[in-house]
């Protein structure tokens, strides 16, 4: 099996975000279904039941605080001709899942693409000679749980199938945490 973690927005979340990638031209590029949308945590690659349960057991020791991730622009990697929507600015708790996932696979001995973490949300293969910057209006994500995914390849194309979820911590100043009694 082949998999990565990630964050796998909720289906309104990734309607907004499918909705948004509409806005973005991108002339000749396969862009991808909202299913399919994601934020890459960590690549692992192809693994075997027992580096799986070592995957599950590092996702399992990491503390995360939930947080919300505003994409608010579209950008361009050219040399993996993908264009993508991502933050101004990557909220610290973001930074600090993605430091903390790769230390407890490490802790694990399991290996994953070693590249630094950079957020961004895939919205098109193959872009070439993509117009940029675009303006792009924000979608705020409330993300509250990262996952283990497994990437399928099929005839037609891949697909993303979520294999486990593992819970954020709520921020301190979460909205749906009641106020004190009084």
């Amino acid at each position: 099996m082949r998999v990565f973690f990630a964050l796998m927005p909720p289906p309104a979340v990734a309607s907004a975000l499918a909705v948004a990638a509409t806005s973005v031209d991108l002339p000749h590029a396969r862009r991808l279904a909202a299913a399919d949308l994601h934020v890459t945590l960590a690549f692992v690659g192809q693994i075997d039941a027992p580096a799986r349960v070592a995957c599950e057991r590092a996702a399992s020791a990491v503390e995360g605080t939930a947080f919300e991730l505003v994409l608010d622009h579209a950008g361009h990697f050219e040399r993996a001709r993908v264009a993508w929507l991502g933050p101004r600015e990557t909220p610290p708790a973001l930074v600090a899942l993605a430091a903390n996932l790769r230390a407890a696979l490490d802790t694990e001995n399991q290996r994953y693409d070693p590249k630094p973490f950079r957020c961004h949300l895939t919205i098109a293969r193959d872009a070439r000679h993509v117009p940029l910057p675009q303006r792009l209006a924000p979608v705020h994500w409330p993300v509250r749980e990262f996952a283990l995914v497994e990437s399928l390849s099929g005839s037609a194309q891949t697909r993303y199938v979520t294999r486990a979820i593992w819970p954020l911590r709520p921020a301190c100043r979460d909205e749906t945490a009641s106020p004190p009694v009084q």
